[in-house]
C-alpha cells in the first residue's frame, strides 16, 4: 500500500467513525508512522508500518485524542509531550496564556522603570501538562515561574515537559483547594505578579459532548467541585488572594456560560477590575481581575468538614491556627513540633515559662500522654469533661515534645465545643492557649483573633461569638492533694463535691475547699450544667 492509498483508507475509516477532521488526522497519523511528511514518501508501507497505522487508526476511530496517539501536542510555539490519562491542552487556553504573558511583561516593565530587576513572578495553578507555565517561562525572559499540580500522571508529564523546555520552572505537588501555608508556595505570599489557571470547571452533571473530552480527559482535570462546577475556581481566587501583591493580576479559564458568575465571585472576594474575556471564537472564556491590596496573611473559614481538613493540614505543616472552644478562641499548634510551639508562644508574646495546655478530643487520648490516669483524674474527667476543666498531670517521659518549662508535667483539657473536638479527632492533641496578645483580653470572636494575631496565623475557624463567663479551672494533680491553680468557670466546691471521699481539694489560697452539696447524692452528679455540654460556653482565658 502506498502512502497515498494508506491515507485515503485511514480518512475513510475516521470519517465513518465521525471524527471531526478525518483527512488532517489521517495525514498526522501517517506522518507519525512514516517519520516524515507522507507526500514526500515514495516507498510502500512496510508490514510493520501498516500494522502500526492500523492500530492507531482504530484507536482514533474510538475517539482517543490525536495528541495521545502522537505523544505530543502543540501549544503556542511549543511542542509538548502528551500521554494517555492526562489533559489535552487546547487552543482556547492559548488566549489565557497570552493574557498572563502580557501581564508578566507589563510587570517587568514596571520593575525596570522603578529601578528593580525585571523578574516577574508567575504562578500557574492546576498546571496539567505545564502548558501555560512553559509558555510564560519561554516567552517572558527572566520570569520566575511556579506550577502547581495534584494528579500523579499530570505531575509526571509536567516534569517531562519542564525538563525538556524550561528547567527553571519550579513544579510543586499540591491541591489548589488547600491553603498555601506549609507548601513551597508559602514563601511567595504577597509577592506574586500574576496568577493564572485552567482549573477543572465542568459541572459534574454536564458531561461534554465530544468523546475525546468525555472519555479520555481525566475527571480530576475536567469536573469542578460543586453542582455548578465553580468550586475549584473559587479555590483559585482564594489562592490568588494569598499569593498576589497589590496590583497583581489573576486570569482563570472558565466555561462560556460561567462568565457572569465568576466575575461576581471575584468581586465578592475583593478583586477589582474583574471582567470576562473572549476567546478567538468570541465566546466568554476567561476571567481577568486585579488584586487591589496586600495579600491576606490568613484565611477566615467557617468550620466545615473541608475547612477542618485545611486546618489540620496547616497544623501538621507547623503553622499556628485559631479555633473556637467552649471558653474563648484559642490558638493552636502541633505540640510535638518545637518550632510550631515556638511560633505559638511568639504569637502570644510569651516566653517558655508560660507553657501552653494541650487539648485532646476525649479522655481516652490522655493515656498516650500521661503514664497513669489516676482514680482522681478519672473521676474528674467523668464529671467535668468535656468542659472548662484543665488537669495538670505528670507527662510520659518518652513523649517527644517541648512545650516550655513544664517540669515534666502536661496540662490537659477536653473542650466542650463540637468544632474543637472534631478538629482534635483529625489532628490529635493540640497545644492551645487563648487567642490574645499577652496582657490583652482574650478574643471572643474570629474577628478579634484576626485583629490581635492575624499576622501570625495561617487560618481562623470562625465558630461565632464565644462567651466571657470565665476561664477554665486549672487543677494540679501531681501531688497528694488536688490543688486549685486557677479558679475559673468551675466552682472549686463543686470539684470538692465530685471528689468527696476520694481526695482533698486545696484552694488557690492554700485552704481546704468545702464540698458543695451533691444533687442526687453521688459525686458524678456534679457533671454537666454550665460547662458539661457542647455549645454552652463558659468564656475567659485558657
Amino acid at each position: 500500500m502506498s502512502p497515498r492509498e494508506a491515507m485515503a483508507a485511514v480518512t475513510g475509516a475516521l470519517t465513518r467513525a465521525g471524527v471531526p477532521s478525518p483527512a488532517a488526522d489521517a495525514r498526522w497519523l501517517a506522518q507519525h508512522v512514516l517519520g516524515g511528511p507522507p507526500v514526500l514518501a515514495t516507498a510502500p508501507l512496510s508490514a510493520d508500518q501498516a500494522e502500526q497505522l492500523a492500530r492507531l487508526t482504530e484507536r482514533r476511530a474510538q475517539r482517543e485524542p490525536l495528541q495521545h496517539l502522537l505523544g505530543q501536542m502543540p501549544f503556542r510555539h511549543l511542542t509538548l509531550a502528551s500521554a494517555p490519562g492526562t489533559f489535552v491542552a487546547r487552543p482556547e487556553t492559548e488566549q489565557v496564556a497570552q493574557a498572563a504573558i502580557d501581564a508578566a511583561r507589563a510587570a517587568a516593565r514596571e520593575a525596570t522603570a522603578a529601578g528593580r530587576p525585571a523578574a516577574p513572578t508567575v504562578v500557574d495553578l492546576c498546571t496539567g501538562s505545564g502548558a501555560i507555565a512553559l509558555a510564560v517561562a519561554t516567552e517572558v525572559p527572566g520570569s520566575r515561574v511556579w506550577a502547581l499540580e495534584l494528579g500523579q500522571a499530570p505531575l509526571e508529564l509536567a516534569a517531562r515537559n519542564i525538563a525538556a523546555l524550561a528547567p527553571q520552572v519550579r513544579l510543586v505537588e499540591g491541591d489548589v483547594r488547600a491553603p498555601i501555608c506549609g507548601s513551597p508556595l508559602g514563601e511567595l505570599r504577597g509577592s506574586v505578579d500574576v496568577v493564572v489557571s485552567n482549573p477543572p470547571y465542568v459541572p459534574p452533571a454536564a458531561v461534554p459532548r465530544d468523546p475525546e473530552v468525555a472519555k479520555f480527559d481525566p475527571a480530576l482535570a475536567l469536573y469542578g467541585q460543586g453542582a455548578d462546577g465553580l468550586g475549584h475556581l473559587a479555590a483559585v481566587l482564594q489562592r490568588a488572594r494569598e499569593l498576589l501583591r497589590a496590583g497583581g493580576r489573576v486570569f482563570i479559564e472558565h466555561a462560556d456560560h460561567q462568565g457572569p458568575a465568576v466575575v461576581r465571585m471575584a468581586l465578592e472576594a475583593g478583586f477589582t477590575a474583574a471582567s470576562t474575556q473572549d476567546d478567538l471564537s468570541g465566546r466568554q472564556r476567561y476571567l481577568a481581575a486585579t488584586w487591589p491590596g496586600e495579600a491576606d496573611t490568613m484565611q477566615l473559614l467557617e468550620p466545615t468538614a473541608a475547612a477542618l481538613e485545611q486546618a489540620a493540614a496547616a497544623v501538621h505543616q507547623g503553622h499556628v491556627i485559631a479555633l473556637p472552644t467552649d471558653t474563648v478562641y484559642g490558638i493552636g499548634a502541633d505540640p510535638f513540633s518545637p518550632a510550631a510551639v515556638g511560633r505559638l508562644l511568639a504569637a502570644k508574646g510569651r516566653g517558655r515559662n508560660f507553657p501552653p495546655p494541650v487539648l485532646i478530643a476525649d479522655a481516652a487520648a490522655a493515656t498516650a500522654l500521661v503514664p497513669e490516669f489516676s482514680d482522681v483524674a478519672t473521676r474528674l474527667a467523668h464529671s467535668f469533661w468535656p468542659g472548662a476543666l484543665t488537669l495538670i498531670l505528670p507527662a510520659r517521659p518518652e513523649v517527644e515534645w517541648d512545650l516550655g518549662e513544664t517540669n515534666g508535667t502536661v496540662a490537659l483539657r477536653v473542650p466542650a465545643d463540637a468544632t474543637a473536638r472534631e478538629l482534635l479527632r483529625i489532628t490529635g492533641p493540640l497545644a492551645v492557649t487563648s487567642a490574645n496578645l499577652h496582657g490583652q483580653a482574650p478574643a471572643t470572636t474570629a474577628r478579634e483573633c484576626a485583629d490581635q494575631l492575624g499576622a501570625s496565623l495561617a487560618l481562623i475557624l470562625d465558630g461565632g461569638q464565644r462567651s466571657t463567663q470565665g476561664a477554665s479551672t486549672i487543677l494540679d494533680l501531681t501531688g497528694s492533694e488536688v490543688r486549685v491553680v486557677r479558679t475559673g468557670a468551675l466552682d472549686p466546691a463543686r470539684i470538692a463535691g465530685a471528689l468527696a471521699g476520694l481526695a482533698t481539694v486545696v484552694g488557690a489560697d492554700g485552704g481546704h475547699v468545702v464540698p458543695a452539696p451533691q444533687p442526687g447524692g453521688g459525686p458524678d452528679a456534679a457533671a454537666g450544667g454550665d460547662v458539661g455540654q457542647p455549645g454552652q460556653s463558659s468564656g475567659g482565658g485558657r
